[in-house]
């Protein structure tokens, strides 16, 4: 299970991605995702390489993480927004892209294989229970690099002061919402039909950490200090704190069983 050039891939992400600019230039939001794809692949590559995977697996995973948001730019072209609910499902439209345009030649069959299915497992709710093993690993890399380089972007975005162009359709200052409260309380998640805010997303953000895969993952997203960035941010009052800590405890227990 492999690719073949890694270099071959990046020349054709890089052509992919410029199909779609206007007199030489990208929207900034698909800017935005480009530049997003290239940290997942560097995280990506940290990751294994700190897991101590074989470097075939390595550049697999490398290849897997760069390509994980490329159903994103025809989304936005098509239909003007990232909102997966307003428009497609974009991991199912980056597989969609992949058998159209990406060449079958650039890996073997196994191995384009694993970049298909960390594609389109990349943003789902969980990975199904019934994923092959061979495939599994690539997934759980491309979900948790994804994961920590949204944390970050986010948190940059907020830092800067320009949080509304990153998450456009979420209202900035608005407390949390109580459907978003009452499913971190009743299950440890919130979907994304009942987020509207920036706080909304952000307790969806610390929810996340319950579907982190590897305790290298956690060791970085603890080494960023994603946790207190977050709850810095969040407009609290006793219901939301009453949550949050128990969120918070479920984080903490969680974070012991990852090997």
């Amino acid at each position: 299970m492999k690719i073949y050039d890694l270099k071959q891939i990046h020349d054709w992400f890089k052509d992919y991605v410029d199909s779609f600019a206007c007199d030489g230039k990208l929207p900034a939001i698909s800017e935005i995702k480009r530049a997003h794809s290239y940290k997942v692949e560097s995280l990506g590559y940290r990751l294994a390489t700190e897991m101590n995977w074989d470097n075939e697996d390595v550049l697999l995973g490398r290849a897997a993480s760069l390509l994980h948001d490329i159903g994103r730019f025809s989304q936005f072209r098509d239909f003007g927004t990232l909102s997966d609910a307003s428009s497609v499902d974009h991991g199912e439209r980056g597989i969609q892209e992949l058998w159209r345009f990406f060449p079958k030649e650039f890996a073997d069959e196994e191995g384009y294989e694993a970049i298909m299915e960390s594609v389109r497992w990349h943003n789902k709710k969980e990975l199904p229970k019934n994923i092959s093993e061979i495939y599994a690993p690539f997934c759980k890399l491309v979900r948790d690099a994804d994961k920590i380089d949204v944390f970050r972007l986010v948190q940059d975005h907020i830092e800067r002061g320009e949080v509304e162009e990153l998450l456009p359709r979420h209202k900035i200052s608005a407390p949390l919402s109580e459907s978003v409260l009452r499913e971190i309380e009743d299950y440890g998640y919130s979907s994304y039909k009942n987020v509207s805010s920036l706080a909304d997303f952000l307790i969806l953000q610390l929810a996340w950490l319950l579907d982190i895969n590897y305790a290298a993952s956690m060791r970085m997203i603890d080494e960023l200090r994603i946790v207190n960035k977050i709850i810095v941010n969040l407009p609290l009052n006793k219901r939301a704190s009453e949550v949050l800590d128990s969120l918070l405890k479920r984080i903490d227990g969680y974070r012991l069983s990852l090997k």
